[in-house]
């Protein structure tokens, strides 16, 4: 949050310590360094990309911080995100290989991400940024029945640099980013800011759209509930929608209350196995989620091989090896947690 602080601070004309508005400004001027280098790395894949007729959109990152905050270097990010667009999804294995052509993954990519259990890639560029790749806009296990609509319904953003690059709609960028927050264990108020500044600048948003969107996709518990959460933590009102009832409600409630919220990095760490239960909130869908459980506790061996390099041994020994001990450590977690209330 130092770059919001910053702003916030200097803009206020406070009576903070000289030293301190100092640090930060070094800090935020540290952020805008790596936001030019990630917007460049930005024209560079979409570039690459382009070269064999694949098309991207980006979201979060330095797009996110130029469409909805006011000023550079507010907004850090350590990473630049894009997803694949839905007909390309099938050649992975060039998408990763016009990026990054000695990753260990490329002989293994496609047949991964056509079974589902690999939905995004990390790859390097040259100039050391990172670019998480993704073929699935909601990393939770199930892919989204309307992604072509989602890719219709992209637009245009200005480059810096000149041109434009592909960002998802307002709309669009609201679903993603509240659903997100579940995967992410509603962490960091940093992402919390990303929802209020959207909704502050988006003042137009097409609300029948965004509850046709969820309701179709059978997500409104999630997506109802992470907005009530973000807006009551952050003490806004929200007029938005109704809240949900149901199982689904009250699973969510308890795997993303208010005491699991806003827990930094021991949120992150404590709580990261709460994710894979979003499977679970798709209405309609249990078939499919049950289907990904199953791949997840049971993944194809490159996959294995590629994530625990370090597990040796027949394929079951291996599974076992690497599964059991997360499994124990979850089911721990949890009985702790429930045990403290």
């Amino acid at each position: 949050m130092i770059g919001l602080l910053s702003s916030s601070l200097l803009a206020a004309d406070s009576n903070a310590p000289p030293d301190m508005l100092q640090r930060m400004a070094m800090f935020g001027l540290q952020n805008r360094l790596i936001q030019e280098l990630n917007w460049k790395a930005l024209r560079e894949v979409v570039t690459r990309l382009e070269a064999i007729d694949i098309g991207v959109v980006t979201f979060k990152g330095v797009t996110a911080e130029a469409r909805w905050y006011d000023q550079q270097g507010e907004r850090p990010s350590s990473d630049v995100d894009v997803l694949v667009q839905p007909n390309a999804v099938g050649r992975a294995q060039e998408v990763i290989a016009a990026l990054e052509p000695e990753n260990e993954m490329i002989p293994h990519i496609g047949k991964l991400v056509e079974s589902g259990i690999a939905e995004s890639l990390a790859v390097r560029l040259p100039d050391g940024v990172t670019i998480d790749v993704h073929f699935r806009l909601l990393e939770v296990g199930l892919p989204l029945q309307q992604r072509q609509e989602v890719w219709a319904r992209t637009v245009d953003h200005p480059h810096p640099d000149g041109g434009s690059v592909r960002v998802l709609d307002p709309e669009t960028a609201l679903i993603h980013l509240l659903l997100h927050l579940n995967k992410d264990r509603f962490a960091r108020l940093l992402w919390y800011a990303d929802v209020a500044r959207l909704l502050r600048v988006e003042q137009n948003l097409d609300w029948d759209y965004i509850d046709r969107f969820v309701r179709t996709e059978g997500l409104e518990a999630p997506f109802y509930l992470s907005l009530d959460a973000v807006l009551s933590d952050l003490r806004i009102e929200s007029p938005y929608g109704t809240i949900p009832a149901g199982w689904r409600a009250l699973l969510w409630r308890r795997l993303w209350g208010p005491g699991t919220r806003l827990e930094g990095e021991v949120g992150l760490e404590r709580r990261q196995h709460r994710q894979r239960f979003l499977s679970l909130m798709f209405k309609g869908r249990k078939r499919q989620a049950l289907w990904w459980w199953f791949r997840k506790l049971f993944p194809p061996d490159p996959m294995l091989r590629w994530r625990y390099p370090w597990a040796k041994g027949p394929y079951a020994w291996r599974v076992a090896l690497t599964r059991v001990p997360g499994a124990w450590n979850a089911i721990r977690s949890e009985w702790n947690s429930w045990r403290s209330g």
